[in-house]
């Protein structure tokens, strides 16, 4: 997730990334109470205002688990790609960004879209006293009034179409509520009870090093990808993936890239979740963590405190991890 502004546009037609400059508290104070009162409408819920449709996350993880599907999820970042823009560690093309665009409207028996649920009643989400690093409400508030953003997002969607939640794997650090993600984690390990996993990652990412979250697994496997603009890759990537048995269970987290991923392994007959930050936002909840902290020999890309440092992480060893390992793709 991008911790941006809406975007300008340039001379050039493109679209331009910029963080919001530091203020004086009254004035970014001033911009939430404006975002708010242009989105009231949409936040009612008497109100008839058109809003996509967004089955919440519990339901979410029970059709998985029950139905073995598959899921693919879009969030800020993935959406900047789609509209021209780059993201720190993806830079965007023409073919990245028709086909994430195929993604949004993409109908397959078994496999889930993922949008977040920010386009109804923002109460949920951390509130934060205005514009601030949070993704909170009034963050949210800012990005769907700002630049035509919910006109643009909504002429992206199939309105007729069901979603999922893509904070499925982010129940933590942006919610109000910090105890929902304690049982929220503990029902997500139900999808990988006793499985075969394959982790499709980044390279310093590391998913369950360290923590229990995955503990319950049958056995791991990991295919380690670039860091960072890992769809120049993809063709290698999922070549490799191919070769893994079928009964697998192929856990994603690689940017952009996992998107298609899994919807790419879903018609191949295998079930692929697209999980990004799940395993970080784990550390922030085991950790009590109300900031994004950097989190120790993994690669935390929204950290400010030396969360995108590679020399921090790039000379851990463990033996069970690399036990684990079955090919680098550089």
């Amino acid at each position: 997730m991008q911790y941006c502004m809406p975007c300008k546009e340039n001379k050039k037609g493109k679209y331009k990334m910029f963080k919001l400059r530091p203020g004086k508290r009254i004035k970014r104070i001033m911009l939430a109470n404006k975002s708010k009162k242009l989105n009231a409408m949409y936040e009612d819920s008497e109100s008839k205002a058109l809003r996509p449709k967004i089955i919440d996350m519990t339901k979410g993880v029970d059709l998985i688990v029950n139905n073995r599907m598959s899921m693919a999820r879009l969030g800020d970042g993935e959406f900047e790609i789609c509209l021209g823009r780059n993201i720190d560690f993806q830079e965007q093309s023409d073919d990245l960004s028709k086909r994430l665009l195929d993604v949004l409207k993409l109908k397959r028996e078994g496999l889930l879209i993922g949008i977040h649920d920010i386009y109804a009643n923002l109460d949920k989400y951390v509130k934060t006293e205005g514009l601030n690093d949070s993704i909170g409400r009034d963050f949210w508030r800012f990005y769907l009034t700002s630049d035509d953003r919910r006109e643009r997002l909504y002429s992206l969607f199939d309105m007729d179409m069901e979603y999922v939640d893509a904070y499925i794997t982010r129940p933590y650090m942006d919610f109000e509520d910090k105890g929902f993600a304690v049982s929220h984690f503990k029902n997500m390990k139900r999808i990988w009870n006793e499985r075969d996993i394959v982790f499709v990652e980044g390279e310093f990412s590391r998913l369950g090093v360290g923590n229990d979250l995955f503990d319950n697994a049958k056995s791991i496997k990991r295919i380690l990808c670039p860091a960072k603009h890992a769809y120049s890759k993809y063709d290698e990537i999922i070549d490799f993936c191919k070769k893994q048995d079928k009964e697998s269970l192929f856990i994603i987290a690689l940017g952009p890239a996992a998107t298609l991923l899994a919807c790419d392994l879903h018609e191949l007959g295998f079930q692929a979740l697209d999980i990004g930050h799940i395993d970080i936002e784990y550390g922030w909840m085991k950790k009590n963590s109300k900031i994004k902290v950097a989190i120790e020999n993994k690669y935390t890309s929204e950290a400010k405190d030396g969360g995108r440092d590679i020399d921090r992480v790039s000379s851990f060893k463990d033996a069970d991890y690399e036990s684990q390992i079955v090919v680098k793709i550089k």
